[in-house]
């Protein structure tokens, strides 16, 4: 199954991303193979990350909440809300004519 996953950073603790950074990057080396995309969204000036997107591969929806759950920055309170959505993929999300001209 494949999921959207939207962590939203927590504005009023920016300091606890540094603390929980090297672990955070471990744990999703650790678990690359789930990973179909990830990135940080940022504010305008690039100055401020605001969340982390992920689109990951999971056999359900309880590994992928214990991914999360399990998640260095989430166990350090990085992040203020989490969206977890089922996504579709494949042929059927390609872009249409209009995209491809």
């Amino acid at each position: 199954m494949f999921f959207h996953v939207q962590l939203i950073d927590n504005p009023a603790t920016p300091e606890k991303r540094e603390i929980s950074r090297a672990d955070h990057w471990q744990y999703f080396d650790d678990h690359r193979d789930n990973f179909i995309a990830r990135g940080a969204t940022s504010s305008d000036d690039g100055e401020t990350f605001l969340s982390s997107v992920l689109f990951v591969e999971f056999d359900d929806w309880g590994q992928v909440q214990s991914f999360i759950d399990d998640e260095p920055h989430n166990k350090n309170g990085v992040y203020h809300d989490i969206h977890i959505c089922r996504w579709g993929h494949g042929p059927s999300c390609a872009p249409g004519p209009a995209a491809a001209s």
